[in-house]
């Protein structure tokens, strides 16, 4: 029997589907039913459909998000894409998956039927093929199909391995980005977003002669979806200079982004599927972190991601106190906080930014962007994602301007508080940056805002010095000093004349 996963924020749609036909008749037992991409996922990830069934636009998580994160976990996994709308850019993500089907709302059965039939038609095709292939693919293989020790001596026995699994040696993923930059989704340009498979195809020979040439032919590789899978004998005392021994392989496709994992060092076959693993949870850490760059299994984040977060709470509230540049420093801070967390909880990351840009494009008269969730959840990077809010948040800070052409004064005044707020900040430095007097700006800004310069200084530098305390191990004194206060103990005294308590108890209270 064929697993069904039905992923669809409509329940009435969800039944519908589950008594348009007998499912068992047609070899399909239906396992599940979400409403949204993040429950589908978690569904997935456990039951292990063979086909989804999946609405494309859905609240959170949208279906295109959905299927761009199963399918780097469940490659084989077949989707069938159903839509209300004809719309572009949903239907070029939907290619690039290489979707079985995307049928368009009204449906009728004989639609979707042909769409399963479809799918199971690309099932059995895809298992044929693999038969052929599998020893071409024998890192996959050995990672896939190998369940347990007889499984793994089986496959090791019947072929030519170039890896000696009892001695040491390490797993790594060089994974391309196949997500979307700002850049091009400002620009409208999705063709991006097309190419990278070929250029990953086409590119696979120049990156097997570079680890021929790097591993000394005690390796194995094979291509998956948007990876290549290495396997290679490695001594111990090289394992801690591998990162400059591969960074040469960036060079080869410089049109993509990549990213490498590395696993530990392992010395037995059986940790195979750990290894992997270990390596593809590394190399997540390019959308955290950034692309280019190499990541051992050992520097990853394990720190879990909390939706009760300061600086997420303070963004929201400087926007709604319509406090543009006081949100833009929380935003910053809080995607800090978010790039130091697990790979593993990029899903509920991607959720809460998107939580933060329908909150923000709600107080928009005109939005500069459209289909927010295709963004958020498909962006390559969080930084693309920090580059969007930020963009969304000046769009808003030009409308707020244009009810009161002295607000661009005091917003890049507090700008350029909060970019220096660990100097020493004097009101003559501010005044030049604006190209005012002193007197009248701290007339205007008083008139403004209701406080001093000096209180919004304080204020800032508080508010950053409480975010720390909370979201870092950094000592009170580092704190201090990255705020300008060469004293500890002024700062101190400061901070519990705004806070009722100590940094100290602050920290250890909350």
């Amino acid at each position: 029997m064929y697993r069904l996963l039905i992923v669809d924020d409509e329940k009435h749609i969800r039944n519908r589907i589950r008594a348009a036909v007998n499912w068992e008749l047609l070899g399909i037992q239906i396992i599940g039913e979400a409403e949204n991409g993040l429950e589908g996922l978690t569904i997935a990830m456990r039951e292990k459909p063979d086909i989804v069934l999946c609405d494309v636009r859905m609240p959170g998580m949208d279906g295109i998000s959905f299927a761009t994160e199963l399918m780097y976990r469940y490659p084989s996994v077949q989707f069938i894409f159903i839509s209300g709308y004809s719309d572009k850019m949903y239907l070029k993500n939907a290619l690039r998956l290489e979707a079985v089907d995307y049928i368009f709302k009204p449906y009728e059965l004989s639609d979707l039927l042909s769409a399963i039939e479809k799918a199971i038609t690309r099932i059995e095709k895809n298992a044929r093929d693999k038969t052929l292939t599998i020893d071409n693919d024998l890192a996959l293989k050995l990672v896939y199909h190998a369940q347990n020790q007889e499984d793994l001596k089986h496959f090791l026995d019947s072929a030519s391995v170039a890896v000696d699994f009892w001695r040491p040696w390490t797993a790594l993923l060089i994974r391309f980005s196949t997500g979307i930059s700002f850049s091009s989704y400002q620009s409208q340009s999705m063709t991006e977003s097309l190419q990278p498979q070929v250029l990953i195809s086409q590119y696979y020979y120049s990156f097997e002669q570079e680890v021929t040439s790097l591993f000394q032919n005690q390796y194995l590789m094979s291509r998956g979806g948007d990876s290549y899978l290495v396997f290679a004998n490695l001594p111990e005392s090289e394992y801690h200079n591998i990162s400059l021994k591969l960074s040469g392989l960036f060079s080869l496709v410089p049109a993509i982004p990549a990213v490498i994992g590395i696993s530990e060092i392992f010395r037995e076959p059986i940790h195979i599927k750990e290894a992997f693993c270990q390596a593809r949870q590394a190399s997540f850490s390019g959308f955290l972190s950034g692309y280019q760059k190499i990541y051992p299994a050992h520097d990853v984040s394990l720190r879990r991601f909390s939706a009760d977060n300061v600086a997420k709470e303070d963004f929201l509230s400087a926007l709604e106190k319509q406090d543009i540049a006081a949100a833009s420093g929380f935003l910053k801070d809080y995607i800090s906080y978010l790039s130091g967390c697990s790979p593993d909880d990029i899903p509920a990351i991607k959720d809460s930014l998107l939580h933060l840009a329908l909150h923000l494009h709600g107080k928009l008269k005109n939005s500069p962007f459209r289909l927010i969730n295709e963004f958020i959840n498909t962006a390559a990077t969080l930084n693309d994602i920090l580059q969007y809010l930020q963009c969304l948040l000046d769009s808003y800070q030009t409308e707020l301007n244009s009810l009161d052409s002295k607000g661009r004064i005091i917003y890049e005044t507090e700008q350029y508080i909060l970019n220096h707020l660990g100097e020493e900040i004097s009101v003559h430095q501010i005044a030049d940056s604006v190209y005012l007097s002193p007197t009248y700006l701290c007339y205007l800004y008083k008139k403004k805002t209701g406080k001093t310069l000096k209180q919004f200084i304080v204020d800032s530098r508080m508010e950053k010095a409480r975010s720390l305390l909370l979201d870092t191990n950094m000592k009170i004194g580092d704190i201090a000093a990255s705020l300008g206060y060469s004293n500890q103990n002024y700062f101190a005294r400061l901070f519990a004349s705004h806070y009722g308590v100590t940094p100290s108890s602050f920290r250890n209270h909350e």
